[in-house]
């Protein structure tokens, strides 16, 4: 493994052990430790974290080594390995280093479960939740099958979050994002060493072997159509990022992903539910899809310079920053649009209109990525904002359809 682990620096020509006796804190700098060489990099979006970064490698030692000032690679001198201390108040450079073999169980599944981005498993669980509502307005729903497709959902998110982590990694994506933000940038695991490739790539191979025994399970209870509504989600969350396709590599990211988490996704439920195909399913997850592409979409513009570098041509990209904003209004419009057009057709109640409420939220993400999508800091608030009116939207519009359902 190149990569052995990741610590935070004392001032330049000082070791560990004399910063510790001297009581100074080490200064906000990363620090990459290779096989012969140490790298000295500013980390912004771990600067203000000192959480304990993972040495998997090395065991049951801390790391004494002495660095040089400035920045680029130079030659450090041989690592001496120092038994750690027993267990007891941490002290000194303890206090920034922790080993993941040695790390409590609570630890090491948060660890897991931000490596999978469990926060974000709310892009599926609401279309989900979307089309069971549905299927209850048509009068059919089992709420054991519907866990189970919950459940399914879940693992296949999970396994793509760890393939898309990996394959980012190992074209670069992922490596020198001086952006990252807490909805973008990818994740800093891989980067900072505190899980190891094989072992991310291994949870996303099982995650979807998982889902796939689920999809059998629904498969054998419904019928076969699960398995190929299964099957197509699962080949665009692999290949999202994973060769020879990588689809979000070659501009179709958003709509592919649009696609997953939105119409496959409700008309899915809907036909384990109800054992049918219908109009109603498709039309009332056009909104979600389209949601689900605009957080992707919003989300890539701070990315913008790294993705380009390691070769990712997603719409951003293409568009460039600034045009890519002044589309973002045209995509909240086909938002509502696909509401008000579904509820004036009669094909989604009237009560779904309760949705558009969140229009004046979008209209200030809008404005708000106008603004500052130069400016990183200032444009967080629009990606979480995104997601917020992805997320109320779907339950609005499934509100929409369980209101009526009760009345009736």
């Amino acid at each position: 493994m190149p990569i052995a682990g990741r610590m935070r620096l004392p001032p330049a020509e000082r070791t560990w052990s004399e910063t510790s006796r001297r009581g100074e804190p080490p200064e906000p700098m990363l620090c990459i430790i290779r096989s012969s060489t140490c790298r000295i990099s500013p980390d912004i979006a771990l600067r203000s974290r000192p959480f304990p970064i993972a040495l998997s490698e090395m065991g049951r030692y801390l790391i004494k080594v002495r660095a040089s000032a400035g920045g680029g690679r130079r030659p450090v001198r041989r690592a001496r390995r120092i038994p750690r201390r027993p267990a007891g108040p941490s002290r000194g450079p303890e206090r920034y280093l922790s080993f993941f073999p040695h790390q409590g169980l609570r630890m090491h599944l948060r660890t897991w479960a931000m490596a999978s981005r469990a926060p974000f498993f709310v892009a599926v669980i609401i279309p989900s939740i979307l089309g069971g509502a549905v299927a209850c307005y048509d009068g059919s729903f089992d709420l054991p099958l519907f866990l189970f497709v919950i459940l399914g959902t879940v693992l296949a998110h999970a396994g793509t979050n760890f393939m898309n982590d990996y394959f980012d990694w190992r074209s670069g994506a992922d490596l020198d994002n001086r952006d990252r933000t807490p909805f973008s940038g990818g994740s800093p695991f891989l980067p900072g060493g505190t899980l190891r490739p094989g072992s991310v790539l291994w949870a996303g191979l099982g995650c979807f072997s998982l889902g796939l025994l689920v999809a059998v399970y629904l498969a054998l209870r419904v019928g076969w159509p699960v398995l190929a509504i299964a099957g197509a989600g699962g080949f665009i969350g692999y290949f999202y990022t994973a060769p020879p396709l990588r689809l979000g590599y070659r501009g179709v990211g958003e709509l592919a992903t649009g696609l997953a988490m939105g119409p496959l996704t409700v008309i899915g439920v809907y036909y384990v539910m109800t054992g049918r195909f219908a109009l109603e399913p498709v039309i009332a997850s056009l909104p979600i899809g389209l949601l689900v592409a605009i957080i992707l979409y919003v989300n890539e513009v701070p990315d913008y310079e790294t993705d380009r570098r390691a070769g990712k041509r997603h719409l951003v990209v293409l568009l460039g920053k600034a045009r890519a904003v002044r589309y973002l209004p045209v995509l909240f419009a086909l938002v509502y649009a696909s509401v008000v057009a579904g509820a004036a057709l009669r094909i989604m109640p009237p009560w779904t209109l309760i949705a558009l409420v969140t229009l004046p939220v979008s209209y200030n993400i809008v404005q708000v990525a106008a603004r500052s999508y130069n400016d990183t800091p200032r444009y967080i608030p629009a990606q979480a904002r995104t997601i917020a009116v992805h997320s109320i939207t779907g339950i609005l519009l499934t509100a929409g359809y369980l209101i009526p359902a009760f009345l009736n």
